[in-house]
């Protein structure tokens, strides 16, 4: 039936027609190319690819913003004695149980003179006549980390007092979906789906790359905002364009297999977060995949049916039938009522 269609088409070459006509036409050739085939199947994998990426960063904050395991104040003056990390605690922060956030208030230059042996003795009768004042660890030291490298917590002191900014990350990327998914669903019926879809990939790459060499939180905060408004601006238009074009026969279990290429970016996730502890490194990792978009970019089409609604025929045509249009949109015939009333006169 479309080599038919191709044969009628080249037979009626620079041959007019109504326009109603040509909409006829190329409708019924989506009708018929969307019950299966390469159209089908291709515009499938390139839609829903893209949303495995989804899973990945939106729920990539519990493996890469996690407390640390353990923490502690590192005492400035007791870092440069020759005590062991564990010998140094005993001292700041003895009978503490505010994970560091605070260690007591001694005269740590005087201890930092001393043996450990004799620090301990010190701090002893200190505690015996009274126990000293907490202050909180930034005034003597900083905040030290076990394994430090997996999240990226430890990279800003996201603890203590910082500690409610940790969250910020998640709010972050659930703000850059909610406004991607108006802001783009607008660009996507103005634009074109596939014009959405590019500048939503650009947009994926740009955030990921910043969310991992970031050396501010806020700037990590800018990538991340920008992460779930590409996630929106990638999920809906590509969604869109499979509601548009396939049957619907196919429509139902590609819809369902569309969302469920989700879960699939959740378990490459886990895999990856097992695989790499450094937090940068699994950033990086869930980055990498995204640089595949630009194939999807490259060959994937404009949407026939939104083609179809801008009066955009000849394009559609090459999509559908993989040649150019032959076809003239004859003009609508003009009134001679004016031409008449001149003769009359």
């Amino acid at each position: 039936m479309t080599a038919k269609l191709k044969s009628e088409c080249n037979e009626k070459a620079k041959e007019s027609i109504s326009e109603e006509k040509l909409k006829d036409l190329l409708t019924e050739q989506l009708e018929r190319v969307g019950t299966g085939g390469a159209f089908v199947w291709s515009l499938f994998f390139l839609c829903v690819t893209p949303n495995i990426l989804n899973g990945f960063h939106v729920s990539s904050y519990t493996l890469l913003g996690h407390l640390p395991e353990d923490q502690w104040c590192a005492v400035g003056n007791l870092k440069s004695t020759n005590w062991t990390v564990e010998q140094q605690r005993n001292i700041a922060q003895s009978n503490l149980n505010t994970d560091g956030c605070t260690i007591w208030q001694y005269d740590y230059p005087k201890l930092a003179a001393m043996t450990y042996e004799e620090a301990l003795h010190y701090t002893t009768q200190q505690t015996a006549n009274g126990k000293p004042a907490e202050i909180p660890c930034k005034m003597e030291g900083e905040y030290a980390y076990t394994d430090a490298e997996t999240t990226f917590v430890a990279d800003w002191d996201l603890v203590c007092e910082n500690a409610i900014q940790r969250t910020t990350a998640q709010v972050a990327i659930s703000l850059g979906k909610f406004f991607g998914s108006f802001s783009f669903g607008i660009f996507a019926d103005r634009f074109g789906r596939k014009t959405a879809f590019t500048v939503g990939a650009i947009l994926y790459i740009v955030a990921s790359l910043l969310c991992t060499f970031s050396p501010w939180y806020q700037l990590f905060l800018v990538g991340r905002f920008g992460l779930g408004a590409a996630s929106s601006a990638l999920f809906y238009p590509a969604f869109a364009m499979i509601v548009e074009n396939v049957c619907l026969r196919h429509r139902s279990w590609m819809s369902i297999a569309f969302s469920g290429s989700y879960p699939i970016g959740l378990i490459m996730l886990a895999a990856i977060a097992y695989l790499v502890p450094q937090w940068r490194y699994v950033q990086l990792a869930l980055t990498m995949p995204a640089l595949l978009l630009f194939f999807n970019c490259y060959l994937m089409n404009e949407s026939p049916r939104w083609l179809i609604t801008k009066k955009r025929y000849a394009q559609v045509y090459r999509i559908l039938f993989k040649e150019e249009c032959h076809y003239e949109i004859q003009k609508a015939p003009i009134e001679a009522n004016t031409d008449k009333k001149a003769v009359s006169f």
